[in-house]
């Protein structure tokens, strides 16, 4: 009898036992239920739109702001900067939206356009900079303008460093998409480079490049041909004459059936005129 009522006892505590913890997760879930869980962002691809418009402050700091407006200063940095001792022009809006991240140009300036702290000695060159660089910065574009051993006439040391500039400085804008522009001598080097790196850029500019004449073969027409290359030159160019360069690589080019590059000859505009055109549609892509 007492072994009796010791089990029942016993599976009376068990019961009780059982009845309250079930109580208590029941009232546990039904509080935990009503309580706002933590936001997770997660990007979905197919409802972009639904993303808040966050704007965000570009990851460097503007140290003496090249721009002399105050009007512009407060939208945008112009300054200079150094990479492994290259001389190197940045000009980019303060800020941008994560709905419309910024993209990266590089300009391969031409010959006696030398890049040094103080911008440049040439006033014209450096206030074609300063223009440019505004233009790109209005419509959202990373501008930058190294000075690659000065003359960049397409040395390999100049190639070299170049690659090694535009994976830097993509990397640390986080930017997809980098376009390239080269002008004059410059284009020694923007055809070498796009010839090299076939997939490094979104769209190329050359404005009366000078030609590389070993890039006049199928391999280079083939890799020139997987980017969106626009070649601009003028008709009254007699320091870079549009017959000896731009046309060359052109009908190369398309006598293997290939699309790029292609040409937009421009009526009576001499050399200087088209490398210092502040026109959006010569200068920017997306206007292509």
């Amino acid at each position: 009898m007492k072994i009796t009522k010791h089990i029942r006892d016993f599976l009376k505590l068990f019961l009780t036992l059982a009845i309250t913890i079930l109580i208590i997760l029941f009232f546990s879930y039904t509080i935990l239920k009503n309580v706002p869980q933590k936001f997770h962002f997660q990007l979905n691809t197919q409802n972009i739109n639904t993303i808040p418009d966050i704007t965000i402050t570009y990851p460097i700091e503007c140290n003496k702001n090249l721009v002399s407006n105050s009007k512009d200063a407060k939208n945008l940095c112009q300054q200079i900067q150094t990479y492994k001792n290259d001389t190197i022009f940045l000009s980019h809006p303060l800020t941008y939206t994560n709905k419309n991240k910024p993209k990266l140009i590089f300009y391969i300036h031409g010959q006696d356009e030398l890049i040094n702290t103080h911008i440049s000695n040439n006033e014209k060159f450096r206030s074609k900079l300063q223009d440019w660089g505004k233009l790109y910065a209005n419509n959202n574009y990373i501008f930058i303008a190294p000075n690659l051993y000065g003359n960049n006439w397409g040395s390999q040391k100049a190639l070299d460093l170049l690659s090694n500039e535009i994976r830097y400085y993509a990397d640390y804008f986080n930017v997809s998409k980098v376009y390239l522009i080269g002008y004059s001598m410059g284009g020694l080097l923007t055809y070498k480079i796009s010839a090299q790196n076939p997939k490094m850029f979104h769209e190329v500019t050359i404005l009366a490049g000078t030609l590389p004449f070993d890039i006049l073969n199928y391999d280079s027409c083939k890799n020139l041909n997987k980017t969106k290359i626009t070649i601009f030159h003028g008709t009254k160019d007699i320091n870079v004459p549009y017959t000896a360069s731009s046309k060359l690589i052109v009908d190369k080019c398309h006598s293997y059936k290939f699309k790029y590059p292609e040409l937009h000859l421009l009526k009576d505009i001499d050399h200087w005129q088209l490398g210092y055109t502040n026109n959006p549609k010569i200068l920017l892509p997306e206007n292509k």
